[in-house]
C-alpha cells in the first residue's frame, strides 16, 4: 500500500509510529493514519528543533535546550 501526503507546512521529522505516522514541524505535532489522513494535531508552548522516535508511542522533543517527552 502507498500512500502520498501532501503536507500543510515544513516539518522537522516524520516517523511511523506503529499504526500511524507522527510530523512534527516547529510548531505542531500532525498525526496520520495510514491511509493519509489527519487525525490529530496539538500545538507546542514554544517551538521544536528537533524530534526523536524512542517508541512506538513517544517522541523526545528538543527546544531551546529542554527536552519533552510527546505520546502519540
Amino acid at each position: 500500500m502507498e500512500t502520498y501526503l501532501q503536507l500543510p507546512m515544513e516539518g522537522i521529522s516524520a516517523f511511523m509510529m506503529g499504526d500511524h505516522l507522527a510530523v512534527t514541524s516547529r510548531e505542531k505535532l500532525l498525526i496520520y493514519t495510514l491511509k493519509g489522513k489527519l487525525s490529530s494535531e496539538a500545538s507546542f508552548e514554544q517551538p521544536v528543533d528537533n524530534a526523536v522516535k524512542l517508541s512506538d508511542k513517544v517522541l523526545l522533543l528538543s527546544a531551546n535546550g529542554i527536552y519533552y517527552l510527546a505520546t502519540t
